[in-house]
C-alpha cells in the first residue's frame, strides 16, 4: 500500500478501542496477555476465525532474526491460549511480506508461512498435517503469501525470490500454487508478476494487479485459478490535477471477491484527494463484462486498499484515512483530531450501504511491517463478529 506516500502524518495510526456503533467490543488478545505461553512476545501475525471464537497468531520471543517462534490458538473473549507449539526460527520479511497465519473456511486446519516453509496445521491440537513445497524450487522458491478462498478450503500460496521490496508498486514475481490444503493436492500452478489480492469463494479466478495498465491507479487482471489465463482486465480512472508530475503509478486498486462473478474495487491511496475532497468511490464490478453493479462515495473517504468481506458476502470492513486537501498546500497547519483513521461496515444484503463509521486514532498495528494487510481486517464468515490490529494485538468486535 502507499499510505507513507499518502498519509505521511498518520503511517502508524490503526485503531482504538472504541466499540462501533453496531458492534461491542468482544475480547482483546495482545502480547501483554500471552506473555504467560511466550516471553518477550512479539505477534508478527494472526488470523480470525471463521466463527470468530478463536484467534491464531504467530508469535516470535523478541526482536532479533532467528528468535524462537511459536504458532498459537487462543479464546478471541478472554486471550485463554488453547494451544500453542513452537515453529522454529525467526526470519527476514519475504518481498515485502512478513509471517502469515490464515484458518480455511471450515476452521478446522491452520495454513502458517514463515517465509521459509508452509505448513497445513489441524486447528485443535496444531498437530502439522503436511508441507507444501512449490514447484520451481531453484528460483521461486521462498513462501511470500497465502490467500483461501472464503468457501473452499482451496488457497493461492505464493512463492517468490525473497528479495527485499524498495518500492510498494514495483513487480514482485512469484509462483502461484493453488492448493486444496485439507488434501495438499495442488490443482494448477503459474507464475505472475504480483501476488494475489483475492481468490473467489469457489476458488475458480484469483485477482491480482495489472502492471501492464495506464494511469494513476494500477488496474486489475482476473486469471483463472488453474491455469493462470487472463479473464478479464478491469482498469482505474483516477488522474492527478493537471502539471502535477508523478510515477507512473502512484497507487494500486485493490480488488476483493464479494461473489464468484463479482469484486468489490476501491483504490489503496487517496489518489484523488489532490483534486477532488469528496474522495474516491467503492465499487462493485461484474468482472466478466467489467459492468458496474453498483459505486458508493463515502463522505471523505480515504481508502487504505484494506477490505475484509464476510463470507456470506453480506458485511464488507474497510479502513479510511482522509486528509482534506487543504492540509497538503498547507502542511505547518494542525492537522483535526477527526482527521484520523475510521473504521467503515458496509452492508450488502439489499445493495451496498454504509452501516457504521467509528473514529480511530494514534495506534499502532503489528510490529512486523508488511507491505500488505497493515491494520489487519477480518470479519467472521457471518459477519456477526470483526477485528482489529491495533498498538501490538488484536481487539475483536461483535455484533450488538
Amino acid at each position: 500500500m502507499l499510505i507513507a506516500a499518502a498519509l505521511p502524518w498518520c503511517f502508524s495510526c490503526v485503531a482504538t478501542a472504541q466499540s462501533l456503533p453496531s458492534f461491542r467490543i468482544k475480547g482483546r488478545v495482545d502480547e501483554e496477555k500471552i506473555a504467560s505461553a511466550v516471553a518477550n512476545a512479539r505477534i508478527q501475525a494472526y488470523d480470525l476465525s471463521p466463527d470468530g471464537s478463536r484467534v491464531a497468531l504467530f508469535v516470535a520471543s523478541g526482536d532479533l532474526v532467528q528468535a524462537p517462534t511459536w504458532v498459537l490458538i487462543a479464546r478471541s473473549t478472554d486471550s485463554t491460549i488453547l494451544s500453542q507449539i513452537p515453529f522454529g526460527a525467526a526470519r527476514l520479511a519475504s518481498q515485502g511480506n512478513g509471517p502469515q497465519v490464515a484458518f480455511t473456511p471450515d476452521g478446522k486446519l491452520l495454513v502458517v508461512h514463515d517465509s521459509q516453509t508452509v505448513s497445513i496445521l489441524e486447528t485443535s491440537t496444531l498437530a502439522k498435517m503436511r508441507t507444501i513445497t512449490p514447484t520451481i524450487k531453484d528460483r521461486l522458491n521462498v513462501p511470500v503469501r497465502i490467500v483461501m478462498a472464503s468457501k473452499s478450503n482451496a488457497a493461492a500460496i505464493s512463492f517468490g525470490t525473497g528479495d527485499p521490496v524498495l518500492n510498494s508498486l514495483d513487480k514482485r514475481p512469484v509462483q502461484t500454487e493453488m492448493v486444496d490444503v485439507s488434501t495438499g493436492k495442488p490443482v494448477g500452478t503459474w507464475e505472475s508478476d504480483d501476488l494475489p489480492m483475492s481468490v473467489s469463494p469457489n476458488a475458480d479466478f484469483v485477482a491480482l494487479s495489472d502492471h501492464s495498465s495506464t494511469g494513476a491507479v494500477m488496474g486489475v487482471v482476473i486469471v483463472e485459478s488453474k491455469s493462470g489465463k487472463k479473464v478479464a482486465t478491469l482498469s482505474a480512472r483516477y488522474v492527478f490535477t493537471e502539471g502535477e508530475t508523478r510515477q507512473k503509478f502512484a497507487a494500486r486498486m485493490t480488488a476483493k471477491f464479494i461473489s464468484n462473478d463479482e469484486v468489490i474495487l476501491t483504490p489503496d491511496g487517496n489518489v484523488d484527494q489532490w483534486d477532488d475532497d469528496g474522495g474516491p468511490g467503492i465499487k462493485i464490478v461484474r468482472f466478466q463484462d467489467s459492468k458496474v453493479v453498483q459505486e458508493i462515495r463515502p463522505q471523505h473517504y480515504g481508502p487504505t486498499g484494506e477490505i475484509a468481506v464476510s463470507a456470506d458476502q453480506n458485511d464488507l470492513i474497510t479502513l479510511s484515512l482522509y486528509l482534506p486537501p487543504k492540509y497538503r498546500t498547507h502542511p505547518h497547519w494542525r492537522i483535526p483530531k477527526d482527521s484520523g483513521p475510521k473504521l467503515m461496515v458496509l452492508s450488502n444484503q439489499a445493495g451496498l450501504k454504509m452501516d457504521s463509521v467509528t473514529q480511530m486514532s494514534n495506534m499502532t498495528g503489528l510490529r512486523t511491517f508488511t507491505m500488505y494487510d497493515w491494520a489487519g481486517l477480518r470479519v467472521s464468515a457471518d459477519g456477526s463478529s470483526i477485528s482489529v490490529a491495533q498498538d501490538h494485538g488484536i481487539t475483536i468486535f461483535a455484533r450488538k
